[in-house]
């Protein structure tokens, strides 16, 4: 493997390592959002079937996302999806 191969092989370890770090602060924010807007608009939202519709989204869609993060394996996740 020549000096130019391994160069390009850090510098595409180095993109992937920021995507994934880039990945998880979104991930966080949306959680931390989402949290923040249910405790506001709780008592508007939560009165009605909407509300809880939208809590049950909320649910599945962060057991999704907890399945497809767990590295295990990649074909659960499409499985599910």
């Amino acid at each position: 493997m020549t000096e130019d191969d391994r160069l390009y092989l850090q510098f595409l370890q180095n993109n992937i390592a920021r995507m994934n770090t880039n990945s998880v602060q979104a991930k966080g924010w949306c959680i931390a959002i989402v949290a923040a807007l249910l405790a506001i608009l709780r008592k508007r939202i939560m009165n009605c079937l909407f509300g809880f519709a939208l809590f049950q989204l909320f649910c599945f869609v962060s057991w999704i996302l907890y399945i497809c993060n767990r590295n295990i394996n990649s074909l659960e996740c499409i499985m599910i999806l």
